[in-house]
């Protein structure tokens, strides 16, 4: 039995931490290790938005952290930017404990360019168990600097028998789409990621204005340290060059048996109002490859439409889901109100889902485009 003592992998969320209108917009999201020695390295900072929308650009510039018999203590540093706002300096420090089973609470404070800025609440996880095998796991980098120069791309990449198969990225300050990547130049091993990675930059409905998209080139080299990735990128982004640090990390495929549910967004899928108010969100559960319950609509209070989803078939062959489902626009002051069909091909990178979405209104061909989501593995109880 081995005696090896292994990094200590947290997940963390500290609520109030930046500035922001809503709870759910003043959460930072933190990621670290903690050597047994004590040095703390692999530091990856983002904020709340999920896959394709982000509030800030953040970077980790030191790591001051201790964790011993469970009790998490020591300082993060970090520049963070707002658009359209200059470059602030924060330093969160944190004083947290860890359960038995890895769950953490605790508080920190907080300084904003050198002054006290109030503190909160945080919580998460404590990861101690045995490490992803570089060979079949899941690897999520962030390039910073690699879009437009002072913009950052966040890759998710599978591996399987030993070779980085497949992946996407967004960039969420760049704009809100799903993008393409190229990962054939890639190679993961015990102690690195090296390689060319490509990567299309699709338009959004709003970015780039010319809604052509950007063909983009990165050399990456970065240690493989525990599941922490630490290292640097150089390349082009269209015709400009850039450079910049890399961060990441390695996780453990879910078991991927039965789909439980699926939540799926799309832009401009519908049709009849503007792109914000034609983009849709889907979510599901299923049993059996039937829909069973579900919903269709807009998150954004002033879309002007009401949308059900009526039902439908979900297939998935070990690589590729497959949805056909029926919903309805009941109620509209800006979509086309009817039954439309929208059909969803993708393929699952751990819990997200990317892929190729098609609408149709009254039987007729309507819209066809890129989407992103999650999936949810295990069966209905």
């Amino acid at each position: 039995m081995s005696d090896t003592v292994l990094p200590q992998r947290y997940e963390l969320t500290l609520e109030d931490a930046v500035l922001g209108a809503k709870d759910w917009t003043r959460r930072v999201y933190l990621r670290f290790a903690v050597e047994p020695g004590g040095e703390a390295y692999g530091g990856q900072i983002h904020s709340a938005g999920g896959l394709t929308h982000a509030l800030f650009i953040a970077t980790e510039t030191g790591l001051e952290l201790s964790a011993d018999r469970g009790r998490l203590t020591g300082t993060v540093a970090t520049r963070i930017r707002f658009a359209g706002e200059p470059v602030r300096n924060v330093v969160y420090s944190l004083d947290a404990a860890a359960d038995s089973a890895g769950a953490v609470a605790g508080s920190f404070t907080a300084t904003v360019d050198g002054e006290p800025a109030g503190g909160g609440s945080l919580a998460g996880t404590r990861d101690t168990g045995p490490l992803p095998v570089p060979g079949d796991c899941l690897a999520t980098l962030m390039l910073h600097d690699a879009v437009d120069r002072d913009k950052y791309l966040v890759c998710y990449l599978s591996a399987s028998l030993g070779r980085v198969t497949h992946g996407f990225a967004t960039s969420p300050r760049f704009n809100h789409a799903v993008h393409d990547v190229d990962v054939s130049a890639l190679s993961l091993s015990a102690d690195s990621l090296h390689g060319a990675l490509g990567v299309r930059l699709n338009p959004d409905p709003w970015f780039p204005a010319d809604h052509q998209p950007v063909a983009c080139v990165y050399q990456l080299d970065a240690r493989l340290r525990g599941a922490e990735l630490v290292g640097s990128h150089q390349g082009r982004f269209g015709d400009q060059s850039v450079a910049g640090p890399l961060v990441g990390h390695l996780s453990a495929k879910p078991g991927m048996d039965q789909i439980r549910g699926v939540s799926w967004k799309f832009e401009d899928g519908l049709t009849g109002g503007e792109p914000w108010q034609n983009r849709t969100f889907i979510s599901f559960r299923c049993r059996d490859g039937q829909v069973v319950d579900g919903t269709m609509h807009n998150p954004k209070s002033n879309a002007g439409w009401t949308g059900r989803l009526l039902g439908g078939s979900v297939s998935f062959d070990g690589e590729t889901l497959t949805a056909d489902l029926q919903g309805c626009v009941d109620e509209s002051t800006s979509v086309t109100p009817g039954e439309y069909a929208i059909t969803l091909a993708a393929q699952p990178v751990g819990k997200h889902l990317t892929g190729t979405f098609q609408t149709a209104l009254a039987g007729q061909p309507l819209k066809n485009g890129r989407a992103a989501g999650t999936i949810e593995f295990g069966g209905i109880q």
